[in-house]
């Protein structure tokens, strides 16, 4: 559906969803946000195992998590954080 959601200028997106597709959903999300718009971002620390140092056995949910928290944090579009509440939750404002 988000492809097909033509609304610009948010003010703010949270972003809650299946995690192996964060990194597509986040690329959809960010055009859509005003400048000093919100993307939040819900489940970064995924029970803390996406914060431990990467394992044989980690789940395809906590390696997409890992991997879309860096994306996120260096995202040239966004001041990105990911702040130990909850699950984790990533919090990133537009800046272009």
């Amino acid at each position: 559906m988000l492809p097909t959601f033509y609304q610009r200028n948010l003010d703010i997106v949270f972003l809650d969803a299946i995690k192996t597709e964060y990194e597509d959903y986040l690329e959809l999300c960010v055009p859509m946000l005003k400048r000093s718009g919100l993307i939040v971002v819900d489940n970064l620390l995924w029970g803390g195992s996406a914060a431990d140092e990467p394992r044989a056995r980690d789940s395809a949910d906590v390696k997409a998590i890992r991997a879309f928290s860096k994306t996120f944090i260096n995202h040239p579009q966004l001041d990105a954080t990911i702040v130990p509440i909850g699950d984790g939750l990533g919090i990133g404002a537009r800046i272009d």
